[in-house]
């Protein structure tokens, strides 16, 4: 009623899971931590359930590959915008200090040693134009480029060679690992004698919620 009274056309929801960059954040829910993705799964599908006819569709903030198996197990698709930091992004505080990306400076600890060379420049001190050109931003930028990205980046994924997802400077590439832990999940557990049936019901992808063109 909300969403048709207010206009809204669509829901975005980006499920709280740490895939890196949110590490040590304690009340964030961990990639590895057991039971995260069967639990994630059954939320949406109590959503799914209390939608009604005529709510706007609703996509998850997911990568493309992971979004793909999440629209297969939870009929909801996906959106994603590839990063801009340093093409058309910049993050600027209020004392004027600039870095390329703004997660820089929420990095935990053991993530953050690995950009510790990309130093903050002050707009107080040196034109836009120098920042823009500095090293901190050129090597920034250059991590856009799968070789030379910190992470190990899946060349094969269909839709890097498609250019719809590229190389996140900051986040590892791990579609795949998300995947692989999420079928174990919801793998059916071998019954026994004691066992009982898995409460876990999820939604079959919907011919009439596809995802995103």
């Amino acid at each position: 009623m909300v969403a048709r009274e207010y206009g809204i056309k669509e829901y975005r929801l980006a499920p709280e899971v740490s895939l890196g960059r949110s590490a040590d954040k304690p009340n964030i829910r961990k990639a590895d931590e057991a039971g995260v993705w069967s639990k994630l799964v059954a939320s949406l599908a109590r959503i799914k359930e209390n939608m009604v006819e005529g709510d706007p569709p609703l996509y998850l903030d997911a990568r493309p590959l992971f979004g793909e198996y999440l629209y297969k197990v939870t009929g909801f698709g996906n959106f994603y915008e590839n990063c801009t930091a340093a093409t058309t992004m910049i993050y600027l505080d209020p004392s004027g200090n600039v870095l390329p990306c703004p997660f820089l400076k929420q990095l935990p600890p053991e993530l953050g040693k690995l950009y510790s060379h990309i130093k903050s420049n002050n707009i107080m001190k040196s034109s836009f134009q120098n920042i823009w050109h500095s090293d901190a931003f050129e090597t920034f930028r250059s991590y856009y480029d799968p070789g030379k990205n910190l992470f190990k980046i899946n060349k094969e994924c269909k839709f890097f060679k498609k250019g719809t997802c590229i190389p996140c400077a900051v986040t590892p590439c791990n579609c795949e690992a998300s995947i692989r832990a999420l079928k174990s999940e919801l793998a059916p557990t071998p019954k026994t004698a004691n066992s009982c049936e898995s409460d876990l019901k999820f939604a079959p992808a919907s011919a009439s919620n596809p995802g995103p063109p």
